[in-house]
C-alpha cells in the first residue's frame, strides 16, 4: 500500500511540474507575439500617424493597439484549434471570426495611415460584420459542447508542436524583416525599434532556456519512472 501512495504521490508530482512548465513556455510565447506584433504595428501604424500625420504619441499608440490584439487573438486561436481538441464546426467558425477580425483591423489602420483608398473604411467594417456572424455561428453551433473535447485519435500537441514552433518562428521572421525593409524616421522610431527587438530577443532565449530545462527535466522524469517500481517504491 506504501508503495502505492508512493507511486500515485509520484504521478500527481509529476503532472504539476509538467502543467508550471507549460505555462511557463506559455507565456513567454505569448510575450513573443505580442512584441512582435507590437513591433509590426508600430512600423506601419503607430509611427506614420505621428511622423506623416501629427498624431500625440499616446494617441496613435491607442489607435493601433487593437492589432497587435488581433494578432495574439488569431494566433492563439489557431494554436487552440491543434491542441488535441476536436475540429468540428465551431473552432472553425472560430479560427474564420479571428481571421476576419484581424483583416478588417489592418485594413481600417492602413486606411488611417492612407495607404489604402477611402473604399478601405468600407472593407474594414464589413469585415467586422462577417468577424461577428463568424462568432455568433461559433457560440450558437450544436458543436460548442464538443469543442473543448479531447479528440478521440489523440492528437496531443504540445507547446513545442510544429504549429507553436511555426507562428514563433514568423513572430519572429516578419518583424525583423519589416525592420530591415522600412528605414528609421527619427530617434524616437530608432529608440523604439531597439528596445523592441532586444525585448523580442530576450523572450525568445528565456524561452528555449526553458524549453531545453523542460526537455532536460522529462528525460530525467523518464529515466526515474523506468527504474522506479511503481508497486515496491
Amino acid at each position: 500500500a506504501g508503495g502505492t501512495l508512493d507511486a500515485n504521490r509520484y504521478r500527481i508530482d509529476q503532472a504539476d511540474t509538467d502543467i508550471v512548465a507549460r505555462v511557463r513556455v506559455d507565456d513567454f510565447d505569448i510575450l513573443a507575439i505580442a512584441i512582435g506584433a507590437s513591433i509590426v504595428t508600430w512600423l506601419l501604424v503607430t509611427n506614420p500617424l505621428i511622423d506623416d500625420h501629427g498624431v500625440e504619441l499616446w494617441m496613435a499608440v491607442l489607435a493601433s493597439a487593437y492589432l497587435p490584439i488581433s494578432s495574439l487573438i488569431l494566433t492563439f486561436t489557431v494554436d487552440l484549434m491543434f491542441t488535441g481538441l476536436h475540429h468540428n464546426r465551431t473552432l472553425r467558425f472560430a479560427v474564420g471570426a479571428a481571421s476576419a477580425n484581424l483583416i478588417a483591423t489592418g485594413v481600417n489602420d492602413l486606411w488611417l495611415v492612407e495607404v489604402l483608398p477611402a473604399g478601405g473604411q468600407v472593407l474594414s467594417v464589413s469585415m467586422y460584420a462577417v468577424a461577428f456572424l463568424l462568432l455568433c455561428a461559433a457560440l450558437s453551433h450544436r458543436d460548442g459542447p464538443e469543442a473543448l473535447r479531447a479528440d478521440p485519435d489523440g492528437r496531443d500537441v504540445h507547446h513545442d508542436s510544429p504549429v507553436r514552433l511555426t507562428l514563433l518562428t514568423l513572430g519572429l521572421i516578419v518583424p525583423v524583416a519589416s525592420i530591415a525593409r522600412i528605414a528609421p524616421t527619427g530617434q524616437l522610431d530608432a529608440a523604439v525599434r531597439t528596445v523592441a527587438t532586444l525585448s523580442l530577443m530576450g523572450s525568445l532565449v528565456v524561452r528555449l532556456a526553458i524549453a531545453l530545462e523542460d526537455h532536460a527535466i522529462a528525460r530525467n522524469s523518464l529515466l526515474a519512472k523506468v527504474n522506479r517500481d511503481d508497486l515496491t517504491g
